[in-house]
């Protein structure tokens, strides 16, 4: 039995840590169904302090319901981009929580939130993505040895003093193991799935051409120049397929490029659309398209797979190299490699009998992802916790 599968294998009566602080940046989505889920756990006194109403660049206007208790803590901007929350420490104490659980290691709030917890001996769980995002649009630091010593700052607490780290991936896992002595266990990102389930796709006619989909902004970290490339060689090939795009409105110079190379008839720009409009989208579509140079995690790729869609992703989604099986639910290709993306294409255009099942494939693989899974591992992983004070 894996250290995971022991300790989430034990303490299922009566919790030792009913009182539960979790302190997050903004209310995302995916994160808000879980705490919803969380919330209704029995013997669960639940709160959680958000530092912002909404994440930088996000155009959402329908968000979802927030159904567990909560609080925002009103943040005070330094710079653009860097803040402090001058009330979290008061009103986390204030609260008392059994057990913090910290989500971040950048913001200034949360670092005080750490070495307040780990002079006072309390138990506190630190839950994130890998450390350092690559490939970024907006750094706050230009300087890359500056933002290294920092980020190295930032992690020091990390080392000894939290009771167990909980990192999104298996690739974060690696990289916390490896600056941390403290057990390091996967927790991803789960999500409420039902309306991913509930919109059934229908079977696919012989004579209609294969349909892919691209979900995100066309920016260089997300590698929409490499699906350009990828459709580049498949029109050249004389292939007869399409792209839809759903996400921000491209830019002027995305258009010219498109034109310049006659790409107009193989791709539709959707723009921008709603969280509840999307399930509907994928339904329509065969096979989405996941290029990212870098992502933490990449919600659009289980979303997709809980729609019954394939997906060919880079190695470069976590969440894809924790999903995908090539050739059963979908592929994963190199990083970058437009030709190795444009053969897995040209795979489904060539064998379209094979998007229904490796779509049935993909749903069942992400079904461990759902929200209400995601709530029980994490009040496991609690209980398992044999002391008050940091292991």
């Amino acid at each position: 039995m894996s250290m995971e599968n022991e300790m989430i294998g034990k303490h299922e009566g009566s919790h030792q840590f009913q009182r539960i602080a979790l302190v997050t940046n903004f209310p995302s989505y995916h994160n808000v169904d879980l705490f919803n889920a969380l919330a209704q756990q029995p013997g669960i006194e639940l709160k959680i302090f958000y530092l912002r109403q909404i994440t930088y660049g996000r155009q959402w206007q329908v968000l979802r319901e927030i159904q567990h208790p909560h609080e925002f803590i009103r943040d005070i901007y330094l710079f653009p981009r860097i803040y402090i929350s001058p009330k979290l420490l008061p009103r986390v104490q204030e609260f008392n929580p059994d057990i913090l659980i910290i989500t971040q290691y950048a913001s200034i709030g949360m670092q005080l939130l750490m070495y307040k917890w780990i002079l006072s001996a309390k138990p506190w769980i630190f839950w994130s993505e890998a450390p350092g995002v690559q490939f970024t649009e907006n750094k706050i630091i230009n300087n890359d040895k500056v933002r290294m010593f920092l980020r190295k700052l930032a992690l020091f607490p990390l080392h000894n003093a939290p009771c167990q780290i909980w990192a999104i991936g298996e690739y974060a896992k690696q990289e916390y193991q490896s600056v941390s002595n403290v057990p390091c266990i996967n927790v991803p990102y789960y999500f409420n799935q039902d309306a991913f389930l509930n919109v059934m796709k229908g079977a696919k006619k012989s004579n209609e051409i294969v349909k892919f989909i691209y979900s995100g902004k066309q920016i260089y970290r997300k590698g929409f120049d490499i699906l350009l490339d990828a459709i580049k060689l498949l029109v050249a090939e004389a292939y007869a397929f399409h792209v839809n795009v759903i996400g921000d409105t491209p830019d002027q110079q995305l258009y010219t490029v498109i034109s310049k190379n006659n790409l107009n008839d193989y791709i539709s720009f959707l723009g921008f659309k709603e969280l509840d409009e999307v399930p509907q989208i994928y339904a329509a579509n065969d096979v989405l398209i996941f290029p990212t140079r870098y992502d933490g995690w990449g919600m659009v790729v289980v979303e997709a797979m809980a729609s019954g869609l394939p997906v060919i992703s880079s190695y470069a989604s976590v969440s894809a190299q924790n999903t995908i099986i090539n050739n059963e639910n979908g592929f994963l290709f190199e990083n970058e490699n437009s030709t190795q993306l444009a053969h897995y294409m040209r795979f489904f255009i060539n064998h379209p009998e094979q998007i229904e099942k490796m779509g049935k494939h993909a749903r069942k693989s992400v079904l461990k992802y759902s929200n209400f899974e995601g709530a029980k591992k994490m009040v496991r992983l609690i209980d398992s916790l044999k002391t008050g004070s940091p292991s």
